[in-house]
């Protein structure tokens, strides 16, 4: 996308007001893409948002201040800064076997990403954009090298095939929830990182202001809505 629309977007959003947007929604709307979402009963729904949340918070305190790089580099992870574009619009990502101990940061979503939130009071650099994204690896990092999950945290689901076949899973999109709230709060960012990523999401899709306040909004009636 051209710089002159990066323009027309701050211009456009000169003014605007984020709409209250909970990090149970941004929560929610990771939990719904777990495989197993239909099988979870809506009155448990809640418990995987707030028990994700909980455990991304956690651990926060300990980690405070530090020089994440220094942390993951002194454990023999790479960090590797990609300034190609992602093809399918990674913000970063996390390579970890017995091979290979790598953290991907993609520069160009960072950029991106910074361009779509002038104007909207939720400024942020790229760099700072880039330690957002290390510090959600660096949680998925916490979670590899300490061998437990945060989904192995909680319980798993639970059901039955034709009624008869007992069958159980663990909701693996709580890993996700746990990471965003981590680095959140590690960030001291004033909103969850997926409100601003829906910004730039809907931005990149021609939508205005005013579908991007509806679109936040009904975000959030959907998680009160099918979870409280």
């Amino acid at each position: 996308m051209s710089r002159c629309c990066w323009w027309r977007y701050a211009a456009d959003m000169g003014g605007w007001e984020m709409p209250a947007l909970s990090d149970g929604a941004c929560a929610f709307s990771d939990l719904r893409e777990d495989f197993v979402y239909a099988r979870i009963p809506r009155a448990r729904r809640a418990y995987y948002i707030e028990r994700g949340l909980a455990l991304g918070r956690e651990g926060v305190a300990r980690y405070l201040g530090q020089d994440l790089e220094s942390l993951l580099r002194a454990d023999g992870v790479v960090i590797n800064r990609v300034e190609e574009p992602s093809p399918w619009g990674l913000h970063a990502q996390i390579c970890w076997d017995k091979a290979t101990r790598q953290i991907d940061i993609f520069a160009d979503t960072a950029r991106a990403l910074s361009q779509a939130l002038e104007g909207t009071g939720l400024e942020q650099g790229p760099e700072a954009l880039e330690r957002l994204f290390l510090a959600h690896e660096f949680y998925h990092w916490l979670e590899y090298s300490g061998g437990v999950l945060a989904s192995e945290k909680c319980a798993a689901v639970e059901w039955r095939v034709l009624g008869l076949f007992p069958r159980r899973a663990q909701v693996r999109r709580v890993d996700e929830i746990a990471a965003f709230a981590f680095a959140k709060e590690l960030c001291g960012l004033p909103v969850h990182p997926k409100a601003m990523d829906y910004i730039l999401l809907y931005r990149r899709q021609g939508e205005g202001l005013g579908q991007i306040t509806q679109r936040l909004r009904a975000l959030e009636a959907d998680y009160r809505r099918e979870c409280l």
